[in-house]
């Protein structure tokens, strides 16, 4: 049984760093509204131009941030910097998961989904 609200499903969105993973997010944010009137929706980015997109629309999202760190295929010391920002990242997905408690998470492929999605299966 899932945990729903009165108001209907919870869906974690996670997509953010650059707009070509927020574009596809804010597709399945539209469809979503549209199938089910009384889901909760929340966008999980870094911060980014993901912000400034939904600003733009008419969308009921909240916004939720969490620090998340990109691996380069290159050699390069913010490879591991990041890594602490991945697993910072990993820390406040498992808060904000027990916090809110969706139904679902979504993610359209970029590095801001990783930790989301490890704590989700945890």
């Amino acid at each position: 049984m899932s945990r729903q609200t009165s108001n209907g499903v919870k869906v974690f969105l996670a997509g953010g760093g650059s707009g070509g993973a927020t574009a596809p997010v804010l597709a399945v944010a539209e469809a979503l509204t549209e199938l089910r009137p009384g889901v909760k929706l929340f966008l999980v980015g870094t911060g980014g131009v993901e912000k400034k997109m939904i600003a733009g629309t008419t969308l009921r999202l909240q916004y939720l941030k969490i620090p998340a760190g990109k691996w380069r295929r290159y050699f390069s010391l913010a490879n591991f910097l990041d890594l602490f920002k991945i697993a910072a990242g990993f820390i406040k997905s498992l808060y904000l998961i027990r916090k809110y408690q969706p139904d679902i998470i979504f993610g359209a492929g970029s590095f801001v989904q990783v930790p989301l999605a490890w704590a989700g299966y945890f």
